[in-house]
């Protein structure tokens, strides 16, 4: 009687276990590797972009090779989660001496060599013209789109669209693109075209200018 408790209690955890072909390893250490392989997958919290994603982040161990080394015939391996540091999107409201309104902003691509953010939003202009805007006083809406891109550790392309609109068919718009070149770790080449179109009552005037700079960095 006391016998065939005692096995069913002790016999119960081995039981579903599949020993695994290891005939130089004790048995003892089979039975740990096979409870191992049962154990669910841990994942690591890291932040990193704002989207999660799996990565592999523990190699394989070896004898000759630094790293977790597995039981037998289990490999060691791993994914884990990264998480955003901060929101994708915004929203706040703003006064100032010549336009007051609120706006929203969304980051849509925020990776270490390519940011692009957008901003919609909709205000009462108070005098014309200041801030990049339209001619006229009164409601408008506003919409903006920035974009950097780097290529390698010396270069960086980055442009800013404006657009500003508001009644009788005035609008605003500046386009802003610059391309930062490091020569040199204290010497970088800036060079920029910008160009700004108002619109009012139908008619439209263009301006674009361009420079070229070399900036040295004391």
């Amino acid at each position: 009687m006391w016998a065939a408790w005692w096995f069913a209690v002790i016999g119960q955890p081995l039981s579903p276990l599949t020993l695994l072909e290891t005939p130089d390893q004790p048995l003892a250490v089979a039975v740990e590797a096979a409870r191992m392989s049962s154990l669910p997958t841990c994942y690591s919290l890291v932040c990193g972009d704002a989207e999660w994603s799996n990565r592999d982040f523990l190699e394989v161990g070896r004898a000759d090779k630094e790293g977790p080394q597995p039981l037998p015939g289990q490999p060691v391996s791993g994914r884990r989660l990264s998480a955003p540091p901060s929101s994708r999107d915004w929203m706040d409201s703003y006064a100032k001496d010549w336009r007051v309104g609120a706006r929203y902003g969304v980051a849509a691509i925020r990776r270490p060599q390519t940011q692009v953010s957008v901003v919609f939003g909709t205000g009462y202009r108070l005098q014309p013209w200041v801030d990049d805007g339209v001619g006229t006083t009164g409601p408008v809406a506003r919409a903006s789109l920035d974009f950097t891109q780097r290529f390698g550790d010396r270069a960086r392309w980055s442009q800013q669209v404006q657009l500003e609109t508001g009644r009788d068919r005035s609008s605003f718009l500046r386009n802003a693109i610059s391309l930062d070149i490091e020569l040199r770790p204290q010497v970088t080449l800036k060079s920029g075209v910008e160009t700004r179109r108002a619109e009012s009552g139908g008619n439209a005037t263009t301006e674009t200018e361009g420079s070229v700079k070399l900036q040295y960095a004391f």
